[in-house]
């Protein structure tokens, strides 16, 4: 029994190592090119009430590189405490039975990202991705 703990705490290990080196070279390669991303973290249901080892590492590594992010669990977690629903999140951010976040979701997501841009000072026009 031990060694399938032992395999799965390496695969966990490797799997860190790769998707690391994959958000170094994201950060590092928008860099180069003279841009500074912010990145918008995104949680499944089952997420928004335990911390996984892949939000540990997210935060981990966006922290070391100094990347800023919009963490949506922090921000339906607060929304939904701040306006008086206790219950899960999922009901009021999420789209029923898929686990997406629905329009109110969106709409608190880019209202921490306009605020987070307004408070860098950064002027530059927002590029969309699907204009080129």
């Amino acid at each position: 029994m031990e060694r399938v703990h032992g395999d799965q705490v390496k695969r966990r290990d490797e799997k860190e190592a790769i998707n690391r080196r994959i958000l170094e070279e994201m950060v590092h390669e928008a860099r180069r090119s003279g841009l500074e991303p912010i990145f918008v973290l995104f949680y499944v249901n089952a997420e928004l009430q335990m911390e996984s080892w892949r939000e540990r590492l997210l935060k981990d590594v966006l922290g070391d590189l100094g990347v800023r992010y919009v963490d949506s669990k922090r921000i339906f977690l607060a929304a939904s405490t701040c306006q008086g629903r206790a219950l899960s999140p999922r009901r009021f951010y999420f789209l029923p039975g898929n686990g997406h976040v629905n329009g109110e979701g969106y709409r608190l997501i880019a209202s921490e990202l306009a605020g987070l841009l307004r408070s860098s000072g950064d002027s530059r026009p927002v590029v969309r991705a699907d204009r080129r």
